[in-house]
């Protein structure tokens, strides 16, 4: 009996151990890198970190790339909280199916391509020089809120709505009112071309 009561106690500290976060926070900072980012139900939601910190119910994990190649693969069963901090170079990414919950996209010199999940959060984009690409699925809508735009152009569904110095203003695909998903973005930029293209 008394066995069985150790039993039921370790599988149970086990389970608690298991469940010891329900969200996770991934940073990914590159300096002179090209990148690649993909999802996959099988993948780590922490990538493959053993022991991540963990505060409040949320996993705190993050990779770094001073040169060359990388790829990253996201789970997709816990949300997600991304943070991409890239110096230079160029990140493709396909995050179809990441319950993402945040994204946070910073750049200095680099080219930037991804294809966002369905879902409704919010993100905020600084850029200095650049090329920005998004796709989304058909039935999200998104909204762009240019705080500082300097120079370069922004398209949405390859109608350029903004090509001019000192832009500002909230612009926003064709669907965002009426969309089940609606996805926010703030916007920083010094010389970017943003585009985002519903698919």
């Amino acid at each position: 009996m008394k066995t069985l009561i150790g039993l039921s106690a370790l599988l149970g500290s086990v389970a608690l151990a298991a469940a010891a976060y329900t969200q996770v926070d991934i940073t990914i900072k590159t300096e002179m890198s090209d990148g690649q980012l993909g999802a996959s139900a099988t993948a780590s939601p922490v990538l493959g970190v053993r022991n991540p910190t963990v505060k409040n119910g949320v996993a705190y994990v993050g990779m770094t790339r001073q040169m060359g190649e990388y790829s990253a693969v996201l789970g997709t069963k816990l949300p997600v909280n991304l943070h991409l901090n890239l110096t230079q170079g160029s990140l493709k990414g396909q995050l179809t199916g990441v319950p993402l919950r945040g994204l946070t996209l910073t750049t200095q010199q680099t080219d930037v391509a991804l294809t966002l999940p369905a879902g409704t959060y919010s993100g905020t984009l600084k850029t200095q020089q650049g090329e920005v690409q998004l796709r989304v699925p058909a039935g999200t809508g998104v909204q762009f809120t240019l705080q500082k735009f300097s120079m370069g152009s922004l398209s949405i569904n390859n109608k350029t709505v903004v090509d001019t110095m000192e832009a500002s203003g909230t612009y926003a695909t064709p669907n965002f009112e009426a969309a089940k998903n609606k996805i926010r973005l703030t916007v920083t930029s010094d010389q970017t071309d943003l585009s985002v293209v519903n698919q």
